[in-house]
C-alpha cells in the first residue's frame, strides 16, 4: 500500500516543511501567528496578522476574508482586505475550543490566490485547545511521522527505522524522543530482515539478522516494542512457499537478540486490509507463532467509507480467528488514516503517474471518519491506534499520498488535528462499550474513567434534516458538557440535541 511504502522515504524528511514562493501571477498571502503550531489557548479570541500582495495586473481585484468552522459554516461575513501590502490584524470570532478556518477569496478571474486555481478560496487552519493531557505510555493513541516537539500529540510516535541511525548513535536518537515525553515504535525492515522465501532462510542469514538487531537493542534497551516487516502481505514474496516458515524463524531470532541484550521487548507483525482476508491467512498459516502483537492497517481504499459500516466486522472476525486458533494476541492498529481532498472536486485526485483515481474525504468527513474509527476500535479491545500521519508531505494538488496529514504542507492544522486532540483528552486509556437500545439509526458508545462517564453518539446515515435526540435515551442525569467532535459546545434545548453524522461527546460526572 502506497501510504505505507512511502513511509520509508518520508522518514528521512524533516519534521517541518517550508513552501516556496508562488508564481509571479499569484496573489500572495502572508500570515504571522506567534502561537506554536498555530494552536491558541482557550478563553479569549486570538489575533493573526495578514498581508496581501497583488500583481499590478490584478490591482482592480477585491480580496476578502471570513472565518468558518470545521463543518464549513461561515462564522463571520466576508470583509475586504487591502491588497497593497498593508498589514492588518484579524481576530478570531471566538475564544472557545475548536477549529477556526481563515478563508481568503478574490474576485479576480485572471490571478489566483497562492497555491489555488483561479476562483478557488484559500483556507488556513487554526485551533483553540485546552492544556494538553498528562499522557503516559498507557495511552492508546499515537501518530506516524510525528513532530516530537508538538505538546498536543499523544505519547506514542512512529518516526524511525533501524536504518535511521547506526547503533552507536541510536541511544542519543531515542533519548531525544523520550526527552519530549514520547514513546517510539520503530521498524525492522529492508536489508538483513528480508529473505528469499522460495527456499528456507539460511542459518548465516539468521545469524546476521540477530547480530545486527541485537546491536540496536543493546544500544537502547528501553524501547518496549518493535515492528518487524512492512505490510508484507502486499508484496509478491508473501505467497512464496517458505514465507511463513522463514517468518517464524526470523521472529525467533529477534527474541533471541532481545534476550542477548537483556531487553524486555515485544514484537509486532502488520497486516494490511479493511477486510479479514489478510488476517485469516495469517492465522491459517500459524503466522502468530513467535509474535507478541498483531497489528492491523485497515486502510479503507478506495472510497474510505465510514468505519461504522465495516470496522466492527473486521475486529470481531479477528477475535473469532484468535479463539479458533487458541491465541490471545493483543490487537493494535499501528497505521490507519484517510486522504483529504487536496483540490477542487472537478479535478484529478489519486495517483497521477498511474492515472489512477481514488476517493478522498472533505475536512468535515475526515473528522467524522477519524473519531468514529477511534471510538469503535477502542470499544472492540484494540489496545493502540497510530494515526497516519502528522503532516502533508508535499503541496501537490493531485496526489492522494500527499494529503494524509493532520496538518497541511505549510503546517496549519486541519479540523482532524483538533478532533484527535479531543479523542485523546476525553477517552484517554479508557475502554469503551457499545450502547444497546438506542433509537434506530443512532450509534453510541460509553467510556468510563476515574472522574466521569463519557458517551459518544452519532447518526449512522447522513440526512439533510437533523434528528432531535433526547439525552434521556442515554441517562437520566444531565451532562456537564456536550461538545462536538472538535470540542465546541453543542446546544441543548429542552433536553434534546440536533444529531447528525458527526459524533457528539456527552460528559457525565459521577
Amino acid at each position: 500500500m502506497k501510504p505505507l511504502l512511502a513511509c520509508l522515504a518520508a522518514l528521512s524528511l524533516a519534521f517541518f516543511f517550508t513552501g516556496c514562493a508562488g508564481p509571479s501571477n499569484e496573489i500572495q498571502i502572508s500570515l504571522e501567528d506567534k502561537a506554536p503550531f498555530h494552536v491558541h489557548p482557550e478563553g479569549k479570541p486570538f489575533i493573526v496578522r495578514a498581508q496581501i500582495q497583488t500583481p499590478k495586473e490584478a490591482i482592480g481585484a477585491i480580496v476578502s476574508y471570513f472565518w468558518k468552522d470545521f463543518t464549513g459554516t461561515e462564522l463571520t461575513p466576508p470583509r475586504p482586505i487591502p491588497i497593497d501590502g498593508t498589514i492588518i490584524d484579524i481576530t478570531s470570532p471566538s475564544g472557545e475550543t475548536g477549529y477556526y478556518g481563515l478563508v481568503f477569496k478574490t474576485t479576480s478571474d485572471t490571478h489566483p490566490l497562492s497555491n489555488r486555481r483561479i476562483g478557488e478560496p484559500r483556507e488556513y487552519g487554526f485551533v483553540i485547545l485546552p492544556p494538553p493531557p498528562q499522557n503516559t505510555a498507557t495511552s492508546p493513541f499515537g501518530v506516524v511521522h510525528a513532530d516530537i516537539t508538538d505538546p498536543n500529540l499523544p505519547p506514542w510516535v512512529k518516526t524511525t527505522t533501524w536504518f535511521t541511525q547506526p547503533p552507536r548513535s541510536w541511544k542519543r536518537l531515542i533519548q531525544e524522543i523520550t526527552d519530549h515525553k514520547k514513546q517510539e515504535l520503530s521498524l525492522i525492515i529492508g536489508d538483513t530482515w528480508l529473505s528469499y522465501d522460495t527456499r528456507p532462510v539460511s542459518k548465516r542469514h539468521l545469524n546476521r539478522l540477530q547480530k545486527r538487531v541485537a546491536a540496536y537493542f543493546k544500544a537502547e534497551p528501553s524501547l518496549l516494542y518493535w515492528e518487524a516487516g512492512l505490510e508484507e502481505n502486499l508484496n509478491d514474496f508473501y505467497r512464496d512457499k517458505y514465507y511463513w516458515q522463514n517468518l517464524r524463524k526470523k521472529m525467533a531470532r529477534l527474541h533471541d537478540a532481545a534476550k542477548e541484550a537483556n531487553a524486555d521487548i515485544k514484537f509486532i507483525y502488520q497486516i494490511v486490509g479493511a477486510d479479514a482476508e489478510g488476517v485469516t491467512e495469517f492465522f491459517e498459516n500459524k503466522g502468530y507463532r513467535n509474535i507478541d502483537v498483531i497489528s492491523l492497517h485497515p486502510y479503507a481504499w478506495p472510497d474510505f467509507i465510514s468505519p461504522d459500516v465495516w470496522l466492527e466486522d473486521l475486529l470481531q472476525e479477528t477475535a473469532k480467528l484468535q479463539k479458533k486458533h487458541g491465541t490471545h494476541l493483543p490487537v493494535w492498529i499501528t497505521e490507519v488514516g484517510a486522504p483529504h481532498l487536496g483540490n477542487s472536486p472537478d479535478h484529478f485526485f489519486g495517483y497521477p503517474e498511474e492515472n489512477k483515481k481514488t476517493g478522498g474525504l472533505s475536512p468535515q468527513d475526515s473528522v467524522a471518519f477519524m473519531t468514529k474509527f477511534c471510538v469503535i476500535a477502542r470499544s472492540q479491545n484494540v489496545e493502540k491506534i497510530f494515526w497516519y500521519n502528522y503532516q502533508d508531505r508535499t503541496d501537490s494538488r493531485e496526489e492522494a499520498e500527499a494529503h494524509f496529514g493532520m496538518r497541511d504542507f505549510w503546517g496549519y492544522p486541519k479540523p482532524v488535528y483538533a478532533a484527535y486532540f479531543q479523542i485523546q483528552r476525553l477517552l484517554g486509556d479508557s475502554q469503551g462499550t457499545p450502547i444497546q437500545d438506542l433509537p434506530r439509526g443512532v450509534k453510541g458508545f460509553s467510556f468510563k474513567n476515574k472522574k466521569e462517564k463519557i458517551v459518544v453518539v452519532w447518526r449512522e446515515k447522513e440526512s439533510k434534516t437533523p434528528l432531535l435526540f433526547s439525552l434521556k435515551k442515554i441517562s437520566r442525569k444531565t451532562p456537564s458538557h456536550v461538545t462536538d467532535a472538535v470540542g465546541q459546545t453543542v446546544p441543548v434545548k429542552a433536553g434534546k440535541i440536533s444529531l447528525n453524522n458527526f459524533p457528539v461527546f456527552l460528559r457525565f460526572g459521577f
